[in-house]
């Protein structure tokens, strides 16, 4: 069919809740996120989150992300940003280093600028 792209950016409201509870959390509003998270949970039956601190609240995010949009592939991204995927991806076994979290820069890349650096250990 020639009817456009097959490449549609499917963008969810529980994704956009929880980035936003996730950004208040980062800046240590973590009471004013919390309705955001309850909001993705209560749809979903589940109880509210109440009084955590912001490390907790930052677990109740990354958790709730990771059961909310799974097989959507925002985990790994996730982990990336969070700076969790090395002692995560290890305590199941995996071994990474931090050469397997970036890609390299293409070559063609740094020969038209050459204040880039390419990535550690490529």
């Amino acid at each position: 069919m020639n009817d456009g792209d097959g490449n549609w950016i499917v963008l969810r409201y529980a994704d956009v809740l929880l980035m936003y509870a996730e950004a208040l959390i980062e800046q240590n509003q973590t009471t004013l996120a919390l309705p955001y998270l309850n909001q993705v949970r209560k749809r979903a039956g589940l109880a509210d989150r109440i009084d955590l601190s912001q490390s907790d609240a930052r677990l109740a995010i990354e958790q709730e992300r990771r059961i909310e949009l799974a097989f959507e592939g925002h985990r790994w991204f996730d982990l990336l940003r969070t700076g969790r995927a090395l002692t995560l991806m290890r305590a199941t076994g995996k071994t990474l280093s931090e050469r397997d979290l970036l890609f390299p820069i293409p070559q063609q890349q740094i020969d038209i600028n050459p204040l880039l650096k390419q990535n550690p250990g490529y």
